[in-house]
């Protein structure tokens, strides 16, 4: 099995208390903002098309972080979704579930469970889906009287285990009154001491898109599913059997997985096995290493984990790996994958094993606090990327103005700075008049991380907004979505 990393027992160092705290106090000063809005009615949704899938994907691994620190098993099933694109408030929905998702990490105690469900149902409206998205613990619960009480502002369960979570009292309220405004439905069912069950549903459009199909040459293969957890064998076969293909299931003894063999001598061998990576007895690398031994190379070997592969990824290649593939798991993720095993596509944008890697790649991070800018050039060099620096928005558009073509592969502009400020700067770079500065990915960098100010700066030709304080698994998405398929 894949060695055991001890938790750190020194409990955290000064640096990680200090960033706790303002991370704390910006949380705080977030929700009291968000909920000024929508008292005084003047909080607004956005329309915008969104893939429902990659939404829960990226919210549930904003929490892997804490499940694994509190040793939580967390687990996640989307076979239930068939249309993926829709049309909504990505950003206010995605709050919705952090908001419940942190919940049930903060009061579900050392070695318990988090299940997350996600399904679509039908409903009386044309052109429309109702999306469930059900998240049930193994936590502390509450009792039916505060279930009443449940999403007023600045109510929080109090009792012994609790007294010293975190939290502003205003994320329920908050998260009650963006569904209401969504015209959706929440409910919550609990009990002390046997956990809680919240239950979103949201009407939302469907995009005018069809599914997105596997390439042909899949449709009908002999797949086999591997796994010690039944319930993700069976839904991920119920997805596979979805999508066109065929697929056996086999929760392994250890040792080797029961039909591998004997299919390899039939007229229908396995042409695809899936397996899950952590698994008693064996890990995936081990089992696709006997795999190989058993039925060749020919057999497109796929590990599926929630876990960061990259130290392990030479000797799974070693081992017979053809590729990787993250949970939560889903159809055009699949499909993503299928087509690359075909050749149509190049290293698809899922596989994030070389995410903290990216040779060549140059970026302009513009930055008038010193401090600030001394952190995210560190930051942003350790994974792997060239940092030039400017202090202000007029000298980062004479740096671009006056670099080669295609010298810069990416832009962090901060908003608030002298001379010129990032809004400004952004539309200058855009206005050049060349293509490589019409094109360039350019992300504002700000503490400012209301809806507002998102489409500022989407207004002001910015691709994307990542917040401050930056955190390095977001800088991580950030770097992997503009850097990791660019060909430039």
């Amino acid at each position: 099995m894949p060695p055991h990393i001890p938790a750190n027992r020194d409990g955290p160092g000064l640096f990680e208390k200090i960033s706790i705290s303002s991370k704390h106090l910006l949380s705080l000063i977030n929700d009291v903002l968000d909920m000024s809005k929508i008292e005084n009615g003047k909080l607004t949704l956005r329309e915008e098309p969104f893939n429902f899938a990659e939404l829960v994907s990226d919210t549930v691994n904003l929490t892997r972080a804490q499940t694994e620190a509190g040793r939580l098993l967390l687990k996640v099933q989307l076979a239930g979704l068939k249309n993926e694109e829709v049309y909504g408030d990505s950003l206010r929905i995605r709050q919705v579930f952090i908001n419940i998702l942190s919940n049930a990490v903060k009061y579900t105690p050392e070695g318990g469970q988090i299940h997350v469900e996600v399904r679509q149902e039908k409903t009386a409206h044309r052109g429309y889906y109702n999306y469930v998205f059900c998240c049930s613990d193994t936590g502390v619960g509450m009792s039916e009287a505060f279930l009443h009480k449940l999403f007023q502002p600045f109510e929080r369960v109090q009792d012994s285990t609790n007294s010293k979570v975190l939290g502003t009292g205003l994320g329920m309220a908050i998260t009650k009154n963006l569904v209401d405004l969504m015209n959706g439905d929440i409910r919550v069912e609990s009990e002390p001491g046997k956990g809680s069950v919240f239950t979103v549903t949201l009407p939302l459009k469907l995009q005018d898109m069809e599914y997105e199909e596997v390439p042909e040459e899949w449709v009908g293969v002999h797949s086999l599913i591997a796994d010690d957890d039944l319930q993700v064998c069976e839904s991920t076969k119920e997805l596979l059997e979805e999508m066109g293909l065929r697929a056996g299931l086999s929760l392994g003894d250890g040792k080797r997985f029961p039909g591998v063999v004997e299919a390899r001598d039939t007229g229908d061998p396995f042409a695809l096995v899936i397996l899950d990576w952590k698994m008693p007895d064996l890990d995936g690398v081990s089992a696709a290493r006997n795999i190989r031994a058993e039925v060749g190379p020919d057999v497109p070997v796929i590990v599926l984990t929630a876990y960061d592969w990259s130290e392990i990824e030479s000797e799974a290649r070693e081992a017979g790996v053809t590729a990787f593939l993250s949970k939560p798991f889903y159809r055009s993720k699949m499909c993503c994958l299928l087509r690359e095993l075909s050749g149509e596509t190049k290293a698809a944008s899922w596989n994030t094993a070389d995410s903290c890697n990216f040779p060549g790649k140059r970026v302009l991070l513009v930055e008038d606090n010193e401090i600030n800018l001394e952190i995210a050039q560190t930051l942003i060099e350790e994974m792997g990327v060239l940092v030039e620096t400017a202090r202000n928005g007029e000298e980062a558009v004479q740096k671009v103005e006056s670099a080669a073509k295609g010298y810069y592969d990416m832009i962090f502009m901060d908003i608030r700075m002298p001379v010129m400020d990032g809004y400004e700067a952004a539309k200058a770079i855009r206005s050049l008049g060349r293509k490589d500065t019409a094109d360039i990915p350019i992300v504002a960098m700000t503490a400012n991380a209301f809806e507002e100010d998102v489409r500022e700066a989407r207004g002001a030709g910015m691709d994307f907004h990542l917040a401050k304080p930056v955190d390095i698994d977001n800088l991580n998405k950030v770097l992997r979505r503009f850097l990791g398929a660019d060909e430039r």
